[in-house]
């Protein structure tokens, strides 16, 4: 539904090009929930905003339901854009407006009629829980009911793709979690497909099918959610998944590590069990199997879209530590990751 081929966007800036996004190729499956996730000034803002139009990219192309949006006259964004909603971060909400009044701006800039509009708009805010808020205004709102009216907007024109910019960066961490699950409620049931831009892996945990990690203007990693959380492969992505577990080695332990396995270390591993291993007795029959000690220094059992993962960070020790580490390698949902060595 959407395909970002070759992309690259360069800003001038004093004189000076300051490049934005660099080579990125980026698709995303019709029906699919894909987040994009980065540090603030990685790029992921201007992405979402090449896909609908709003920038425009230096080279590449940019595909959205079949069309490069890149080649379009300005008329002709303008009727792309009708199927493509976006919200953003700060709800950009109408203060004289009510509800039913900001739901249906982008109806009646469209030319619908009274009973069009009605017709289009009961059903959103049925869909969004907004139907007793149907004629307040926003300041009688909370954030998180505003984040309701601004989707309820965005899919006034029925659009086949939703994008999300930082869309729940302002609000609680409960009030996010129910905006997700109502994300996650609209993909279910309209099919829609959306492009999901954030900074925070719980967001990307909680609803994405998949996850792009971009850095510095380039995509540095992309795979299924459960795959990036049991195998990390780049150090920005390992930060991000540390971040989301809470996985933080005492200081005191990281300054005694090394990377090297030289004279009698001891080496940290990272254990991930997914698919039911979490479980399973592993580390127990593995310590008693080769006489090591396991001493565990975090462990924790997290849902990750919807699949039971346990990860576990602990020392081991013992003559047979290599046997050991060999046998753990052994099972196929669990991957080991050896993290340092610690004397």
């Amino acid at each position: 539904m959407i395909k970002l081929d070759s992309i690259s966007k360069h800003f001038d800036v004093g004189g000076h090009s300051v490049t934005a996004l660099d080579d990125v190729s980026l698709e995303v499956p019709k029906s699919s929930i894909v987040g994009v996730i980065g540090a603030s000034g990685a790029g992921k803002s201007t992405l979402i905003r090449c896909v609908n139009g709003l920038e425009s990219v230096t080279s590449g192309s940019v595909w959205v339901d079949g069309q490069d949006i890149t080649q379009l006259t300005r008329s002709e964004l303008r009727e792309a854009r009708r199927s493509i909603g976006m919200i953003f971060q700060h709800f950009n909400l109408l203060s004289s407006r009510t509800v039913f009044e900001n739901i249906s701006l982008p109806l009646e800039l469209s030319g619908a009629s009274k009973a069009e509009i009605e017709t289009a708009v009961a059903p959103l805010l049925e869909l969004t829980g907004l139907s007793s808020k149907r004629d307040q205004y926003p300041a009688q709102l909370s954030g998180g009911q505003k984040q309701r009216v601004a989707i309820a907007r965005a899919l006034a024109n029925q659009p086949k793709v939703l994008l999300c910019d930082e869309a729940t960066s302002a609000l609680d961490p409960k009030t996010t979690q129910q905006i997700l699950a109502l994300l996650k409620d609209i993909n279910e049931k309209l099919g829609l497909t959306i492009l999901l831009i954030t900074h925070e892996m719980e967001v990307v945990k909680s609803i994405c099918d998949s996850v792009a990690v971009i850095s510095d203007g380039k995509i540095v990693e992309h795979a299924g959610v459960a795959q990036i959380f049991m195998q990390p492969k780049s150090d920005v992505t390992r930060d991000f998944v540390n971040n989301a577990l809470h996985q933080r080695l005492p200081d005191k332990l990281v300054q005694r590590m090394t990377r090297s396995s030289s004279g009698a270390c001891d080496p940290i591993v990272r254990l991930t069990f997914t698919g039911g291993s979490e479980n399973q007795p592993l580390v127990s029959s593995i310590s008693r199997e080769y006489d090591v000690d396991i001493s565990i220094i975090q462990s924790s059992i997290e849902q990750v879209h919807g699949l039971s993962m346990g990860f576990l960070i602990a020392r081991l020790s013992g003559q047979q530590v290599d046997n050991a580490l060999k046998a753990m390698q052994k099972h196929q949902a669990v991957n080991v990751e050896v993290l340092g060595y610690v004397v």
